[in-house]
């Protein structure tokens, strides 16, 4: 008997170096199932167990791996007359890969109670032919020749059902129909031993998280379906950079980012102080420009006018006097009194109005002068004390005026 074909090596497995101790498997699985048939052997109901990636310490050779033990179980569904045993590496999907299968076993506990073991015996035939197929086993799928019967070589060579699946998209099977009597509400139960090792050749994507920054390299090779590397493989460098936010130089950025930002900030916030003040002494210019007018006018206007009224009231006075009419020389003389009177207050008005008088000597002045006639009037003498040289300050400076009265300094009259 000539050994099989090698197979094609389909099978695609990843790795990230720096960050996987291993190759992986692109997720595939195979499958055991335990099925039910009608009388015109269409299929009711089926039970199905993944065989998913490798089997426990599986070794990459069919004729060696440990056997790992596997069962399906299920009632009997009405109107099944038959059931059978399928082993299959994927009729969906992509799987590569390769599944034995050993001791197969059907377990039944009938409806009445009795309970009955039916062992599935898988031999060459006699003489021994790998193209005969073992009694009520046959091959199905999609290709057949994937399908083989190997000598299984511990604890005693046996035989043995393998399949090695090396195309994607077309697989292999082994089904059993056994001659066993069964009725509705009996229960079923499959048992094997198995070893496998399933992946995919078909396209992926591999997703991984939380990987530092560095050079890493991803490999992508393709294996025997097996699981034994070909050596061929394809290589991706790949950057992983320092995030944005553990970044030095961007922290750096922005600190200056931000530090001008605030600089720029208080330099407009200066400049928006700046206009206020300016607007602000806009207007105190433009008030005292009235102020000075008012006073102009003022003086100009109704201080001469008031002036000559009070000149030609004197004269009157003078020639009532000529006369000697006394009720006549006093009216006239309250008048003129009164004219001088108003004078003055306007002269006061005048000067309050007039800009150039804000200052603390004139007012000083302004208030000595009429104190001393308050005084005078009175016949009181007077006595004056002005608080250092305030010749300068503003007379409206409240700098000024807190100052002096921290020093204790006052205006006696």
């Amino acid at each position: 008997m000539g050994a099989p074909p090698r197979p094609d090596a389909s099978r695609l497995r990843y790795r990230l170096d720096g960050f996987d101790a291993a190759w992986r498997d692109i997720p595939a699985t195979g499958r055991m199932s335990l099925g039910f048939v009608d009388e015109e052997s269409g299929l009711i109901d089926r039970v199905e167990v993944e065989l998913a990636g490798d089997s426990p310490e599986w070794n990459g050779n069919v004729q060696t791996a440990p056997m790992v033990a596997g069962r399906a179980s299920a009632v009997v569904p009405p109107s099944a007359v038959g059931l059978h045993a399928n082993v299959i590496t994927s009729y969906v999907g992509s799987a590569v890969g390769e599944v034995a299968v050993d001791d197969v076993r059907f377990v039944i506990e009938h409806a009445t109670g009795r309970r009955s073991e039916h062992a599935v015996a898988v031999d060459f035939g006699d003489p021994p032919a790998l193209d005969r197929l073992p009694r009520n086993w046959t091959k199905s799928g999609t290709k057949l020749s994937m399908s083989r019967l190997t000598m299984r070589r511990s604890p005693e060579p046996h035989p043995i059902l393998t399949i090695i699946d090396d195309e994607p998209v077309r697989y292999g099977s082994w089904l059993h129909i056994p001659e066993i009597a069964i009725a509705p509400g009996d229960r079923v139960t499959l048992t094997w031993s198995a070893a496998w090792s399933f992946g995919s050749g078909d396209e992926a994507t591999a997703d991984y998280e939380n990987l530092k920054p560095g050079t890493y390299f991803f490999r992508v090779g393709a294996f025997y379906p097996n699981g034994e590397p070909s050596g061929v493989e394809t290589v991706l460098p790949i950057e992983v950079y320092v995030p944005l936010y553990l970044r030095r130089d961007v922290w750096a950025g922005a600190a200056a980012l931000g530090l001008v930002g605030a600089i720029t900030a208080g330099r407009a916030a200066n400049v928006r102080r700046m206009k206020r003040r300016l607007a602000e002494i806009e207007r105190e210019h433009a008030l005292e420009q009235e102020r000075a007018r008012i006073a102009r006018d003022l003086h100009d206007d109704v201080g001469a006018g008031l002036t000559e009224i009070a000149v030609q009231t004197d004269w009157l006075r003078r020639d009532v006097e000529r006369l000697q009419d006394t009720e006549m020389s006093g009216r006239a003389d309250r008048v003129c009194q009164s004219a001088v009177e108003l004078i003055r207050s306007v002269d006061a008005i005048v000067w309050a109005v007039n800009p150039k008088n804000d200052r603390l000597d004139r007012f000083v002045g302004y208030l000595t002068q009429s104190a001393d006639q308050f005084v005078r009037a009175a016949g009181l003498g007077r006595r004056e004390a002005c608080p250092g040289d305030g010749r300068a300050a503003p007379c409206g400076d409240r700098r000024w005026h807190r100052r002096d009265q921290r020093r204790g300094r006052r205006l006696r009259l």
